[in-house]
């Protein structure tokens, strides 16, 4: 099996940019599903939370199951799922927690969020200081599945924050 790298942290952090800067660079990379599921627009999070993080997963193992030995960089991980519920204030249903603590990753990268970047949308509708929040309950699920989360800071460039990444993975 191929190393697994996930870019993990808050809406609006830029973790799509990088991973699309790393797609340029010639790297394997998976998108996030949750953009991809909002896209679709047949299920959404306001609407049927635990479906929608249950639909995330199923999807992300799906995706990660066709990666064989390829070395591969996420767009978020299953990890991500718990902070979610964190987030939400949920308790984290036991599926989803065993799920989330049998399926490893090589490394996680935690991309911390820019005030001057952060752009809303209409699938990114949390407020800055509410993805400030949701990046620290991320940040927490991590540490609570046992991985050490290497930050990368804001950069000039997505280009520059792949840079990083690469040299650390």
């Amino acid at each position: 099996m191929g190393k697994r790298i996930v870019l993990t942290g808050a809406p609006g952090c830029g973790k799509t940019s990088v991973v699309n800067a790393l797609a340029k660079m010639g790297y394997y990379t998976i998108p996030e599903m949750a953009r991809m599921i909002i896209e679709e627009g047949r299920c959404l999070p306001q609407n049927d939370f635990d479906g929608f993080e249950r639909e995330i997963i199923r999807r992300q193992l799906e995706y990660e199951s066709r990666l064989g030995a390829k070395r591969a960089y996420l767009d978020r991980g299953v990890g991500d799922i718990p902070g979610y519920y964190m987030n939400a204030k949920m308790e984290i249903p036991d599926d989803i927690q065993r799920i989330a603590d049998n399926h490893r990753y090589d490394s996680i990268f935690l991309l911390e969020l820019n005030p001057i970047i952060y752009k809303r949308d209409f699938v990114r509708r949390e407020t800055f200081e509410e993805a400030q929040k949701l990046e620290g309950c991320l940040y927490r699920s991590y540490k609570m599945l046992q991985y050490d989360l290497l930050v990368v800071p804001p950069a000039r460039s997505p280009e520059i924050r792949a840079e990083y990444i690469l040299a650390n993975s």
